[in-house]
């Protein structure tokens, strides 16, 4: 089973996915040369950037590099089968609305919560317990 937690505010949004392979953290920057990086929970950071396609469309304007954003963020949850939205401000209800235009990704979605900022180690144990895992 795949869960998925969503972080997102206005600069980035950080994905968490627990699933029997274990725990994994993507961050996704909401600039305009959006680039993510790729973690693995225990290990660290990996060495290098992914970097996600650019389009011209998405740097002609702040409402369209936003939703190629929104986008970039659902299609990185994939195959999940539980999502939870969480983060400070409007973020996190746009993603939301988003989420619904993807019928099969809406239907997994357990909460749109509000969350503050915290630290990688305080999001992780947040996650593990909103999904009942142990640590």
């Amino acid at each position: 089973m795949s869960r998925v937690a969503v972080w997102i505010d206005q600069s980035q949004a950080i994905i968490i996915r627990l699933d029997e392979c274990g725990e994994s953290i993507e961050e996704i920057a909401a600039g305009h040369s959006p680039a993510t990086h790729l973690y693995d929970a225990v290990h660290g950071q990996v060495p290098f950037p992914l970097h996600s396609d650019t389009t011209s469309e998405r740097e002609k304007g702040s409402n369209h590099h936003w939703d190629g954003f929104l986008e970039d963020v659902i299609e990185r949850i994939g195959q999940a089968d539980a999502i939870w939205i969480i983060g400070p401000g409007e973020p996190k209800l746009e993603l939301e609305k988003r989420l619904a235009n993807h019928p099969h990704l809406h239907a997994l979605l357990q909460g749109v919560d509000p969350l503050e900022s915290m630290t990688l180690v305080e999001l992780m144990k947040h996650v593990r317990n909103r999904f009942h895992v142990a640590t």
